[in-house]
């Protein structure tokens, strides 16, 4: 995908305790299951847009394809949290930028909340006043950058108004290490937000 590398989003990573409240957040185990599924997947992929559904309204059709351990896994994730969300993948997203993507997205009340997962380069704040104007400069700074990291971010936002964050790096990447929190990147969550509209809305945009 031709995204650019220099857009990175601005993330802010505070040092947040977890309210007990969050923890069987339904967003927030979502992303988290995304963050954990990519990550087996290893480093240097597209972005990844998937819609976030509640699990009891497809659980005929998720039941049909699994093992007993797995219903049975299914089963404990809907007591622990009734309206547990299951992250649905879409298609592979076109060749513009991530911010031109979403721009062009709509998704009716049908879903609950959607979920972005991209990754970034990035380099610290102070290097960033170097970084050239012309794009593909720009990338080749990033790329060849002697203090670059890189990173995956997840996002995920509902129409209730929660959202949760992951951001792995690359050069730590163990679970354990993984940063999450609520509104770690505001302006990718304003925008994910924006695409989650009503059935009028939508008929409208069609």
């Amino acid at each position: 995908m031709n995204t650019n590398e220099s857009d990175a989003p601005n993330v802010s990573l505070p040092d947040i305790a977890i309210k007990p409240d969050a923890v069987a957040s339904p967003v927030r185990l979502a992303v988290i299951n995304i963050d954990h599924e990519i990550a087996d997947e290893g480093w240097g992929q597209e972005p990844h847009l998937f819609t976030l559904v509640k699990t009891t309204s497809i659980l005929p059709q998720l039941s049909l394809g699994l093992d007993t351990e797995s219903r049975e896994s299914l089963s404990a994730a809907l007591e622990q949290s009734p309206d547990h969300l299951t992250p649905v993948l879409q298609d592979q997203l076109p060749p513009l930028e991530i911010a031109d993507v979403i721009s062009q997205i709509l998704f009716n009340e049908e879903v609950e909340g959607v979920a972005l997962s991209m990754e970034r380069v990035v380099v610290p704040k102070q290097e960033m006043e170097q970084l050239p104007q012309d794009s593909e400069q720009a990338r080749e700074f990033l790329q060849t950058h002697p203090s670059r990291r890189d990173m995956r971010i997840v996002v995920g936002v509902t129409r209730d108004g929660h959202n949760w964050c992951t951001v792995r790096y690359k050069d730590s990447d163990e679970a354990d290490q993984v940063a999450q929190g609520p509104d770690l990147v505001p302006e990718l969550i304003s925008a994910l937000a924006s695409t989650l509209v009503s059935q009028e809305e939508f008929e409208k945009g069609e």
